[in-house]
């Protein structure tokens, strides 16, 4: 069986507003190995989250522009997801049973007019073919397995009758008890003070050693996702800037804003009285991208006549890093 559970050959997906138009996803491509935690970070509009609703085929109202999105049931079977009907049968039979997913802000992913318990049953009865009682007992054992207290309590209740730390083990509970392949994780861990979060981080971490799932794993915090990643890919306006394994990435960055990232970063070991190292500038209007590198009008590296006039090209370093950057365009390029 192929390695490869997912791949994702140069996404592109958009907005057309009345202001015009938005390219929120441009181009970006790679692959989620089998049992592996990849970890997709960046600021706040970079595009994570229009990604990975495209995995699901839920980017509405976006438009999937272009490239590939395959899911690799076996090494024979290759499901091309960017070919479903968003509304079709086919693909409401790889949500949630084989491709699952924890939102941002579990209090509006829930419906509000139906109980925990129900919701979690539909799901359970739609994929598998349980009766009620039997998914009643498989919701409780789901809600059990993810440390929720008194589950059959928490069965009857509604979104908002729970604290945010319990909506949360809620949407863990639903988003796995089909036993999907791949989990995609959206900031599962903003809402919550830091005790809860590392909670959820230590469940999601045992979940998916038990079940041998794949995760997505977004975030704009890269303090989080050293706790859970095996590769990190770091996004920007819409690009992929750097992707790397966890260790590379942290000990040596490449490109200049996974650098400037990694310094924003508060450390035990810097001078208490010190300020941290901002980031100068904002995220360009999405109306009016920059030319060249999407980055080069806050990068501290910047040159011009090439970053402002180019794009750079995806080139692979010798420990395994992909960087888009011209300070590394002496090495060989990969082919896109």
């Amino acid at each position: 069986m192929s390695d490869i559970l997912l791949e994702i050959n140069n996404l592109k997906v958009g907005f057309s507003l009345r202001e015009g138009k938005v390219q929120a996803v441009d181009g970006i491509s790679f692959q989620i190995p089998r049992g592996q935690v990849l970890g997709l970070v960046g600021e706040s509009g970079c595009g994570k989250t229009v990604a990975s609703k495209s995995i699901m085929r839920i980017e509405h109202p976006a438009v999937l522009e272009g490239g590939e999105i395959l899911f690799h049931r076996t090494e024979d079977d290759a499901v091309k997801l960017h070919e479903l009907d968003p509304m079709g049968d086919e693909i409401r039979t790889v949500r949630w049973k084989e491709i699952s997913m924890i939102f941002q802000e579990p209090m509006t992913s829930f419906g509000p007019m139906h109980t925990i318990g129900n919701q979690i049953e539909e799901a359970l009865m739609l994929h598998l073919p349980l009766s009620q009682d039997m998914a009643r007992e498989k919701a409780i054992e789901a809600l059990k397995s993810v440390g929720m207290p008194r589950p059959t309590v928490v069965m009857n209740q509604y979104p908002h009758q729970l604290s945010g730390g319990m909506r949360q083990r809620a949407m863990i509970a639903m988003a796995l008890c089909c036993h999907p392949s791949l989990l995609i994780a959206d900031e599962p861990t903003t809402a919550l003070d830091v005790t809860t979060e590392a909670q959820i981080l230590e469940l999601l971490k045992e979940r998916q050693q038990a079940l041998g799932m794949s995760i997505l794993y977004i975030t704009h915090n890269l303090a989080v996702i050293a706790q859970i990643a095996d590769e990190i890919i770091v996004m920007y306006l819409g690009k992929i800037v750097e992707h790397s394994d966890v260790e590379t990435l942290f000990e040596n960055p490449k490109h200049p804003y996974t650098r400037a990232l990694l310094g924003s970063i508060p450390r035990v070991d810097q001078d208490p009285e010190g300020r941290l190292v901002a980031i100068e500038g904002a995220v360009p209007d999405p109306y009016s991208r920059p030319p060249g590198c999407p980055f080069h009008p806050r990068c501290p590296e910047y040159m011009k006549g090439i970053c402002d006039v180019k794009e750079p090209p995806t080139i692979s370093l010798s420990d395994g890093t992909t960087v888009n950057c011209f300070l590394y365009s002496e090495v060989q390029q990969v082919k896109r």
